[in-house]
C-alpha cells in the first residue's frame, strides 16, 4: 500500500471509530452527541463534492495529513469525503459500527441478493452500472443506492478499504480497472455452500 493510501486508510479508520463511539451515563449504548450530530451532517452531504460541504470538513478534508502528496491530495479528499458521507447514510439507525474489517464492497453487494436471490436482477443491474461507469460522481451515486439497500438488510463492509479503493479509482485507468475487477470478482465469485459468509458474520 502506498504512503498516501496508508494515510487515507488510517484517516477513515480513525473517523469511523470516532463516529461510532458509545456515549456514557444516560447515553450508554447510544452514540455520543457529537457523533450523532456529525453523522447527520455526513448524510446531508452525501452526493455533494467536498467543496460544497464545509459542515463535514472536520472529519473529511481537515482530517487528512499534510504529508499527502500535493498533486494527489484532491483525489484523496474526494475519496475520504465520498466514503464517509456514504458511511453516514449507512450508519443511520445503528448504534454499532457497520464498517466490517475485511469485508470487501463487492462481497457486501453480493450479500444483498443472498440467500433468496429474488432481488438479484435489480441488484446486478445496479452493480454493473457502478463498475462500468468512468465518472467518479456517477460511481458515488450508484454506490449510495447500493449502500441504502445494505442498510435495510443490516449488512456492512470495510469502509477504510473502500476509501483507498475510491482513491485508486481516480489515479489512472489501470488503477480504476484494478478496483473494478476486484469488486467484480467478489460479487461474482461462487460460494461453496450457496450461502454468504459476510451475511453469516454480520448475524453473530
Amino acid at each position: 500500500m502506498s504512503d498516501n493510501a496508508t494515510m487515507i486508510h488510517r484517516t477513515v479508520s480513525q473517523m469511523v471509530e470516532r463516529l461510532t463511539e458509545a456515549g456514557k451515563g444516560k447515553r450508554a449504548g447510544m452514540l455520543t452527541p457529537w457523533a450523532t450530530a456529525m453523522l447527520a451532517k455526513l448524510r446531508r452531504a452525501a452526493g455533494t463534492s467536498p467543496c460544497e460541504s464545509a459542515d463535514v470538513w472536520e472529519v473529511t478534508i481537515g482530517a487528512l495529513s499534510e504529508e499527502l502528496t500535493k498533486w494527489e491530495r484532491g483525489k484523496a479528499e474526494f475519496a475520504v469525503h465520498t466514503a464517509l458521507t456514504l458511511f453516514g447514510v449507512h450508519q443511520q439507525g445503528s448504534h454499532e459500527s457497520i464498517s466490517k474489517n475485511g469485508v470487501g464492497f463487492g462481497k457486501a453487494v453480493k450479500s444483498i441478493v443472498l440467500p433468496d436471490l429474488t432481488n438479484e436482477p435489480g441488484v446486478r443491474r445496479r452493480f454493473n452500472a457502478l463498475v462500468t461507469t468512468l465518472e467518479f460522481k456517477e460511481l458515488a451515486n450508484h454506490a449510495r443506492g447500493l449502500v441504502q439497500l445494505m442498510r435495510t438488510r443490516g449488512l456492512g463492509f470495510d469502509y477504510p478499504k473502500f476509501a483507498v479503493e475510491l482513491y485508486r479509482y481516480q489515479l489512472s485507468s489501470e488503477q480504476r480497472d484494478y478496483v473494478r475487477m476486484s469488486w467484480g470478482r467478489d460479487f461474482y465469485a461462487p460460494n461453496k455452500d450457496g450461502q454468504n459468509e459476510n451475511l453469516k458474520e454480520d448475524k453473530k
